[in-house]
C-alpha cells in the first residue's frame, strides 16, 4: 500500500467515526450545557438532576439515529472489506448463513 491510500483510510475513519458518535455527542453537549445553565441558576447541585435528562436524550437519540448509523457503518464496513486484495467476494449473510431456509429446512411437525 502507498502511503496516500493509508492516509485516505485513516481519514475515511476519522470521518465516519465523527459521523457516528457526532449526533449523540452533540445532543449530550447541549443538554448538558443547559442543565448545566440550570443548576447554576438555581443553586440545586444533585447529580441525578443532569444524569436522568441526559440519559433519556441519549436513548431518544440512539432511537432516531440508530438505524441510519449502523446503516452507514455496515457499508463503509463493506467497502473496506472489499479494498483488501485477494479476499474472495462472498455475499454477506447475518447470523454465520442462518435464514429462513434454513429454519424451513429444519421444521419440526
Amino acid at each position: 500500500m502507498e502511503s496516500g491510500q493509508i492516509i485516505d483510510l485513516v481519514f475515511q475513519a476519522l470521518r465516519m467515526a465523527a459521523f457516528l458518535a457526532g449526533p449523540t455527542l452533540l445532543a449530550l453537549l447541549v443538554v448538558g450545557l443547559v442543565l448545566g445553565i440550570l443548576q447554576a441558576a438555581t443553586s440545586i447541585n444533585e447529580s441525578t438532576v443532569a444524569f436522568v435528562p441526559k440519559l433519556v436524550v441519549f436513548g431518544l437519540v440512539v432511537l432516531l439515529a440508530g438505524p441510519v448509523t449502523l446503516a452507514l457503518f455496515v457499508d463503509y464496513i463493506k467497502e473496506l472489506l472489499g479494498r483488501i486484495p485477494g479476499r474472495p467476494h462472498r455475499p454477506c449473510t447475518l447470523g454465520g448463513g442462518i435464514g429462513p431456509r434454513y429454519f424451513a429446512s429444519r421444521h419440526i411437525n
